[in-house]
């Protein structure tokens, strides 16, 4: 009976483990945090647009973006960007298996163990990147999680956001990256 219990909790562990990796060592360390009240959808709201809801603007006419401009942007020309197969393939490499989906529902694992999509999914980029193709909206939606940073879990203060982006669209910005590392 004690050793049934013990594998029902071990194999509890192992499928929190592999969904949240961070809860299970949190938890092991006895760092994990009770949520006694979480806030109200407004105050939430109303919370984080006061900090992400306004629009910055810098100033155009700051000297130093003319002396940029002049001195050091002259040179630089632009040269034919082409996104190849092996930086797609060095994305893959680089995505990790158990990072929380984005809105589509899909993980890293079954980008890296499937590679049947791979020559389409390059050339959209590729005709993304030449400007004939537009990226659906859908690719770059995030879904967005608040991750209680302490036991005060009643302030809208207290949560840590996360944005849980498509891996596609990592994908894509990461072979950018890599394009803009060369440059």
């Amino acid at each position: 009976m004690k050793y049934q219990k013990r594998l029902i909790e071990t194999k509890r562990i192992n499928r929190q483990f592999s969904s949240n990796p961070r809860n299970v060592y949190r938890t092991m360390k006895g760092d994990s945090i009770k949520i006694t009240r979480v806030p109200t959808k407004e105050e939430l709201h109303s919370y984080w647009e006061n900090i992400w809801g306004n629009d910055i603007n810098y100033n155009e006419k700051a000297p130093w973006l003319n002396d940029l401009e002049s001195n050091y942007c002259s040179e630089i020309q632009q040269k034919n960007c082409d996104i190849s197969k092996e930086m797609l393939d060095q994305a893959i490499s680089k995505t990790q298996n158990g990072k929380a989906a984005g809105p589509d529902g899909i993980i890293g694992y079954w980008y890296k163990q499937l590679h049947f999509y791979r020559p389409n999914m390059l050339a959209l980029f590729k005709k993304s990147l030449d400007g004939k193709y537009d990226i659906p909206e859908e690719i770059v939606t995030a879904k967005t999680v608040l991750i209680p940073k302490n036991d005060f879990t009643n302030l809208p203060k207290n949560y840590r956001p996360i944005a849980c982006l498509n891996i596609m669209y990592k994908l894509q910005t990461s072979c950018l990256n890599s394009l803009m590392q060369e440059h």
